[in-house]
């Protein structure tokens, strides 16, 4: 699952603004889209791209932190490098 994401003054997820899976990975890279209207960014607000590679219900890789991404100078494709989930949540379901 990726996920573009607005992060609040206090540093926690405050809204999704878009969210897209991509199903039967067949290896890496792995390409996906994120469709979201721009209208809906607040230039002075942080945002960032966040991506999770599960199989069944349990998290394998994880973005350990968010991608920020900047409004005006949103970029048209993002490299990201995920990382083994952390045990705990390995063994959590996801959302």
């Amino acid at each position: 699952m990726i996920q573009l994401q607005e992060i609040g003054a206090d540093g926690t997820v405050s809204s999704e603004i878009a969210e897209t899976t991509v199903e039967n990975i067949q290896g890496a890279p792995v390409g996906f889209s994120l469709r979201y209207d721009a209208r809906n960014l607040v230039p002075d607000h942080r945002y960032v791209i966040n991506a999770t590679i599960s199989e069944g219900q349990h998290r394998l890789l994880e973005l350990p932190q968010g991608q920020p991404v900047y409004v005006g100078h949103l970029p048209k494709s993002v490299l990201l490098v995920l990382d083994r989930a952390a045990p705990s949540a390995a063994g959590k379901p996801n959302h």
